[in-house]
């Protein structure tokens, strides 16, 4: 720790303040892209259990347990000789991190539970007539 950082008590204060103030943002943007994603089911999920409840939950929390790493990343940089300059730089981790998170939920395609029933697939279905 170089002797111009602030303490470790402030960075921590001030770590926990910046980023949690934007896990709401963070959550809202996987929710968004959650409903998108899912609105081909609406009705599969509106009725009742499903597994695609199970894997909701499980994809919410792991992706706020992954968010934490932010702090693996934000606080020893704090503590370096490029504290002050990473401040103002470090909204660049959160969208990364943001557009990695929805992008690979957007990408949950391939999963059994997330695809729409055979009724109500249509378009994707061989062609008649």
């Amino acid at each position: 720790m170089t002797s111009d950082a602030p303490p470790l008590r402030l960075i921590l204060a001030g770590s926990l303040r910046y980023w949690e103030l934007r896990r709401l943002a963070f959550n809202a943007l996987l929710i968004a892209v959650t409903v998108i994603r899912l609105w081909p089911i609406r009705d599969r999920l509106l009725s009742g259990w499903s597994p695609a409840w199970a894997s909701l939950l499980i994809l919410a929390a792991m992706a706020n347990l992954l968010y934490c790493a932010a702090y693996l990343v934000d606080v020893p940089v704090q503590l370096s000789s490029l504290g002050a300059g990473w401040r103002r730089q470090r909204w660049l981790l959160w969208i990364l991190g943001a557009a990695i998170a929805a992008a690979w939920l957007g990408l949950r395609r391939r999963s059994r539970c997330w695809r729409p029933s055979p009724e109500r697939a249509g378009a994707g279905g061989p062609i008649t007539g």
